[in-house]
């Protein structure tokens, strides 16, 4: 069995649920899937500390509807559907989703998102807004990219239905949710590495693998669960227990102590 393992030189990773309803509770339209988008000219890396932006979308609707809109933002962001907020979170590791059917109406509809940039030199957020007709059908998706607009200043009334948003400019995308670094995946490793990894494992639909630790931090793991606050304890190949520790809260550990020797 020792051999069995040494062979297989497993490695920790952590299998990371991205929530995926949407597309299971129906059939999709997608103008393109979502995009981590920012302020108009943005550079990852280059994005000030406590910086805030602004974004809006245009929903036009000809025939009540239901409606859900999943969200992810570095670092914070506040929801808000025809000028109603409609919830606020942090974090750019899961998807926050949320019911917005009771504040869409026939005719115009702006789905708007307030985010800042509370620490470090990158900042994003990534949405998928899904309607569908009242009495079911088709589902239409309008997710984050280039044709939702972005501000770095907003006026009063700014994230309501009668505000003028013609001098906004179109925001700024990085790259597709689930592939772009650093929100998806470490600078250092590709795209086509990440999908790899990906493809070792046998996950549902909506679920995806990441890396948390290295090699050198944690060595070959053999096993692993969960302590009573949810933090991962992990045994080492003829090696001590280590407990990987989560300090944010964000569901991916970020420091690694040896537990028991």
């Amino acid at each position: 069995m020792d051999g069995i393992w040494k062979r297989l030189s497993l490695r920790l990773f952590v299998v990371v649920a991205t929530l995926n309803m949407l597309a299971a509770s129906g059939n999709f339209t997608f103008a393109g899937d979502a995009q981590w988008i920012w302020a108009t000219g943005a550079e990852s890396g280059s994005i000030r500390e406590g910086e805030t932006c602004y974004f809006r979308k245009l929903i036009n609707l000809r025939v009540e509807a239901v409606g859900k809109v999943e969200i992810s933002a570095d670092d914070t962001y506040v929801l808000f559907v025809n000028g109603k907020e409609v919830g606020s979170g942090q974090s750019s590791r899961n998807l926050d989703e949320y019911d917005i059917t009771a504040h869409l109406v026939v005719g115009r509809n702006i789905v708007a998102v307030q985010a800042k940039n509370t620490s470090g030199n990158t900042a994003a957020i990534a949405a998928r807004v899904a309607v569908r007709p009242t009495n079911g059908g088709q589902w239409f998706t309008f997710s984050s990219d280039p044709s939702w607009k972005a501000s770095k200043t907003a006026e009063t009334t700014w994230e309501g239905v009668l505000f003028n948003d013609q001098v906004w400019g179109a925001a700024k995308a990085f790259g597709l949710l689930g592939e772009t670094a650093p929100w998806d995946r470490q600078e250092n490793i590709t795209v086509e590495a990440s999908t790899e990894l990906a493809e070792r494992f046998l996950i549902q639909k909506g679920f995806n693998v990441q890396r948390i630790f290295n090699d050198d931090q944690v060595g070959s793991v053999i096993a692993m669960a969960f302590n009573e606050f949810g933090h991962i304890i992990a045994s080492q190949e003829n090696g001590p227990l280590y407990l990987l520790h989560d300090r944010d809260g964000d569901g991916l550990a970020e420091s690694v102590r040896v537990y028991c020797d």
